[in-house]
């Protein structure tokens, strides 16, 4: 199990119960409903590094695809 696959359950709940109007503390950091863009943004990332894992376990090539800001 890799680390996105690790932390990716973490931040599924920070984003869970921030929609609930709750806190979440994890990495000695407490995460409240300001944070949920920041929570959101890196549950997507850590998903795309997650299925490219899978998938490159699989054998399967993976493209990635530029973001450009």
């Amino acid at each position: 199990m890799s680390t996105a696959s690790e932390l990716l359950p973490l931040y599924v709940e920070a984003e869970k119960r921030i929609l609930k109007g709750q806190s979440y503390e994890f990495g000695g950091r407490t995460w409240t409903g300001a944070d949920l863009a920041d929570i959101r943004k890196e549950r997507e990332r850590l998903e795309r590094r997650v299925f490219a894992e899978e998938q490159a376990a699989k054998g399967r090539r993976t493209h990635s695809l530029a973001t450009f800001k």
